[in-house]
């Protein structure tokens, strides 16, 4: 039973003359979706609001990659954001992307399933940071409201410090 993917090439002979039309070729193609055998890449931190993304690639039981879709990939993800939406594109080539927005930090648990079979024993382990505060988005309030930069306060006072007229 052939187990590589590609073209076999027999050659078939009785009392060691080639039979009329040998060798035979066979196409050989990936068998169905092993889920024990399927690649996962998760990654292993997220930021709450920004999009997480996962990668399937499907392969047969002997390790042949799938190169079609339309299997029956399911994700779910526990902990921190549990229940959270998560949606499965078929890239059509054996290749799903499964993508999320975390809405909490903390740790999320993600188990994946191609046609009702597990891809691991144990669930895959995103953790989920709330992010760091962006310069551009942070603004300081001074007492009447007006927005001011720190380097605009600190230039001032240091100008008055060394003013001749002080």
């Amino acid at each position: 039973v052939p187990t590589v993917v590609g073209t076999d090439r027999v050659i078939v002979a009785v009392d060691g003359v080639d039979v009329p039309g040998s060798p035979f070729e066979s196409d050989v193609e990936a068998g169905d979706v092993d889920a024990g055998e399927c690649e996962l890449t998760v990654p292993a931190e997220g930021r709450v609001g920004e999009p997480v993304q996962l990668t399937l690639k499907t392969f047969d039981s002997c390790g042949n990659p799938v190169e079609h879709g339309g299997e029956n990939v399911e994700v779910v993800v526990t902990g921190s954001n549990d229940g959270i939406a998560v949606e499965v594109n078929d890239i059509e080539d054996g290749t799903y992307k499964a993508t999320y927005v975390p809405e909490k930090n903390g740790e999320d648990q993600i188990v994946i399933a191609v046609n009702n079979v597990d891809v691991s024993d144990d669930p895959s382990v995103v953790a989920i940071d709330t992010g760091v505060a962006s310069a551009s988005e942070t603004e300081v309030k001074l007492g009447n409201g007006r927005a001011r930069s720190e380097e605009r306060r600190v230039g001032k006072e240091c100008r008055s410090r060394w003013s001749p007229y002080h």
